[in-house]
């Protein structure tokens, strides 16, 4: 049994403490359900964006869940591969209406089409 008072007395508080057995084991289970499908699973970031966290979904082949450039960089931080990290953010509709004819952007926007996003707009 973790004795979780003497941790906070060590490390002071607020004081995070994360199962990483847990994770991985949540984890390998929601991705087993996929198996012999092509899928990805991707974690929220938003949901909680410390970076031993979304490092040890990353070592297990998660991907990224972003809503913002912040997260899309705490992910890249954490080792999530860049072609796995799904942006997802406020301004895709924003994109898909300026430029959305010059680039193919899908619902959710991919690292690689952001990047397409912002060379477009540096050529307006």
């Amino acid at each position: 049994m973790i004795d979780f008072k003497a941790l906070a007395s060590k490390y002071k508080t607020p004081l995070y403490v994360y199962d990483f057995n847990n994770i991985t084991k949540r984890y390998k289970e929601l991705k087993g359900a996929f198996d012999g499908k092509k899928s990805l699973v991707a974690y929220a970031v938003k949901s909680n964006s410390n970076l031993a966290v979304i490092k040890q979904l990353a070592t297990l082949g998660a991907g990224a869940d972003c809503v913002s450039i912040g997260e899309v960089k705490r992910a890249l931080l954490a080792g999530v591969d860049k072609y796995k990290i799904i942006f997802t953010g406020g301004l895709s509709h924003l994109f898909k209406k300026t430029i959305g004819a010059k680039v193919k952007i899908d619902r959710e926007l991919t690292i690689k089409g952001l990047l397409k996003v912002i060379h477009l707009l540096k050529q307006k």
